[in-house]
């Protein structure tokens, strides 16, 4: 499971605190995962509330990419984009085995999330940082 540590800050205060927050939802998945006894609608609130999320997020990094005038602000919301994509073909009540997909889901998540903050939302946290942005 993944957990928030200092070795994952980008070292801009607004959007450390928002990885924080979308960690603690990733979380609230696994737990609900980990009793084996949840219900397809109470997965389904919390995959929505992390969509909803993610789109507030990606929308903060967004606006300070374009004020930056970022470099890698193209590569970067293409990704963005293909988690938002992922996002959107997400639902538990339309597959059959929905705890191996929910599975697979939260797996996919933390590793995308923690590869995302690590490589590519660094490099914007020392952009911004080199920047006057903190």
């Amino acid at each position: 499971m993944i957990q928030w540590s200092d070795s994952l800050s980008v070292g801009i205060e607004s959007i450390d605190e928002q990885h924080k927050e979308l960690i603690s939802i990733i979380q609230r998945i696994g737990d609900i995962v980990k009793t084996q006894s949840f219900d397809l609608t109470s997965i389904s609130e919390i995959v929505a509330e992390l969509d909803d999320y993610v789109r507030v997020h990606f929308s903060h990094e967004e606006e300070l990419m374009q004020e930056s005038d970022y470099p890698e602000k193209e590569t970067h919301i293409k990704q963005h984009d293909a988690l938002r994509d992922k996002l959107d073909t997400i639902n538990v009540f339309d597959v059959d085995d929905y705890r191996k997909f929910i599975n697979e889901t939260l797996m996919f998540l933390i590793d995308w999330l923690s590869g995302h903050i690590l490589k590519v939302d660094k490099r914007l946290g020392a952009y911004l940082q080199e920047n006057g942005y903190n």
